[in-house]
């Protein structure tokens, strides 16, 4: 066997890291603002806070928002049903929108801005909010917020204050206690945050009987906070808002545009009974959400909320001419952003195509196939130099049709898990980046030639997004595909020795019975001598 030429291992090496780097790069860079989008947002806030419908002294004017992470529309109503909730006042079924990721739809439903206008479009992003929130128009008002957040910080992260309340699960403590606590200082507005229904969901699927239990016991959970609280001072005043930030596929999973995962429901329980049931008609955006909530609570909307509060059974609500003009003002300035980011990034590819084919023309000119084992030259032809070309490229194009045949899927909702995302991918890749291989090998493609090529992949991600798929507006079917750009190579490198592996087996066990035919010949013919 001829040892791997250093040459090779560089390629090899280069691909590896490439890969990597853009992977990571092209995730984080989803969340990148566009600037215009946000100027024009903050240029048409509100510049004073706007009057409010006058609330009578008898309605309840504090706010209970429950967000149970993950539960889906049609599982929210049958846990609400096992629970006996029943008594609900106000109903909405509602689009979280996209991506359909937790951060990015906590940030909606507390500000009313969409992911396209705030840029915060993963989980990954790290700082405040990017624009004003219902938490902020409370306390501006001098009312207080508490946070009880079961899972990730990330409520606290975009909204919080050092003022405000925070309380997380404690060892040895009961598995609500937390949430007691926060309700017991009677903040204006209290957020608790159930998120073990969101990891059942990951680890199951939204079918599975463990994503069921974990719903049935938040709900439950929901029902006993609630008749505790009844009973204090601010019990009579509070309304307990429920909902999520977004469902799973049946097989876990979120972050797509699947009606599965965008689609919620939202539900209000007020203290005591009212004249009428109110249920909202039709699908709305989650962006209209947090004006909902302010009319609730008696305080402004957010300056630069973008959705309008929805009809409520006690009191007034109404659509707002500052809303409309902002909303209008910078859904004109995004639709320009966009279509700035996609025709560069078009204009990007083209140049690119043409520059990658600039280059494979030189290469076929040239007639030279580097990379035999002794260093020399394997062919001088251009035809077959041509083909040795082709060849270098049929495991990167058969490691892309094995993700897109037998990977985990081509929205953001194939990350089950992160892990499990990683080990699919990169097998279905291996599989058809191994097959692609065995017929590159036979037509003279070099193995460094073959790394090169994969390693072309993430790279052309990276330069057709100039280097940000948040500034160049990806839609939402591209928005897996970048990012898993950066798993080619690794899979192109397995299958390449996976393959090479296989043919040092076979090579040996065939060298090996050919050895074995040739002494039984050898023996067989000094038999025939002797006798």
């Amino acid at each position: 066997m001829t040892l791997p030429r250093t040459q090779v291992l560089l390629a090899a090496t280069g691909a590896l890291a490439i890969g990597a780097a853009v992977g990571r790069l092209q995730l984080d860079s989803m969340n990148d603002a566009d600037g215009p989008s946000l100027s024009a947002l903050a240029a048409n806030a509100d510049p004073d806070a706007p009057q409010v419908p006058e609330v009578a002294a008898s309605r309840p004017d504090r706010l209970v928002l429950v967000v149970l992470d993950g539960l889906g529309e049609a599982p929210f109503l049958e846990a609400l049903e096992h629970a006996s909730v029943t008594d609900w006042h106000w109903r909405a079924t509602v689009d979280v929108g996209t991506p359909s990721l937790s951060r990015p739809v906590y940030h909606v439903l507390l500000s009313g801005v969409p992911q396209a206008v705030s840029g915060i479009r993963n989980n990954a992003h790290r700082g405040p909010a990017r624009a004003d929130d219902l938490a902020a128009r409370v306390r501006a008002t001098g009312g207080t917020v508490g946070w009880a957040l079961e899972g990730v910080p990330w409520f606290h992260d975009l909204f919080g204050r050092p003022e405000d309340v925070y309380e997380r699960p404690a060892a040895g403590a009961g598995p609500y206690a937390f949430m007691a606590r926060v309700l017991n200082g009677s903040p204006r507005l209290a957020v608790l945050h159930f998120v073990r229904i969101d990891m059942a969901g990951h680890a199951h699927g939204a079918t599975s009987a463990e994503y069921g239990r974990e719903a049935d016991q938040a709900a439950r959970a929901v029902v006993a906070l609630r008749a505790a609280h009844a009973g204090t001072p601010e019990g009579a005043r509070t309304v307990w808002m429920l909902g999520a930030d977004h469902g799973h596929l049946a097989r876990g999973g979120h972050g797509g545009p699947e009606l599965d995962v965008v689609r919620t429901t939202w539900v209000g329980l007020w203290p005591s009974p009212i004249e009428r049931r109110v249920r909202v008609p039709g699908v709305v955006p989650a962006d209209r959400l947090a004006a909902t909530f302010a009319a609730l609570l008696g305080v402004p909307p957010p300056a630069t909320a973008m959705g309008d509060p929805l009809e409520l059974p006690d009191r007034p609500s109404r659509a707002s001419e500052a809303t409309e003009g902002r909303r209008a003002a910078v859904e004109k300035v995004l639709g320009e952003s966009t279509r700035r980011g996609r025709r560069g990034a078009m204009a990007r590819a083209a140049l690119l195509a043409l520059a990658l084919v600039g280059l494979g023309a030189v290469l076929v000119r040239r007639g030279r196939v580097p990379g035999g084992p002794d260093g020399t030259e394997r062919d001088s032809r251009p035809g077959r130099a041509a083909q040795a070309l082709v060849g270098a490229l049929l495991p990167t194009l058969g490691a892309c049709l094995g993700f897109w045949l037998l990977g985990p899927g081509m929205t953001l909702s194939a990350i089950r898990n992160h892990l499990g995302f990683l080990t699919q991918s990169t097998g279905a890749m291996a599989l058809g980046a191994a097959l692609g291989a065995l017929l590159g090998r036979r037509w003279g493609a070099p193995l460094g030639w073959m790394f090169i090529a994969s390693a072309a992949v993430p790279g052309a991600a990276h330069a057709i997004t100039a280097g940000s798929m948040g500034r160049s507006m990806m839609p939402d079917e591209l928005l897996l595909s970048f990012p898993a750009a950066g798993i080619v190579p690794w899979g192109v490198v397995i299958g390449a020795i996976v393959v090479g592996s296989l043919a040092v087996l076979f090579g040996r066990y065939g060298k090996n019975a050919r050895t074995r035919v040739a002494q039984s010949a050898q023996g067989g013919a000094a038999s025939l001598r002797k006798s």
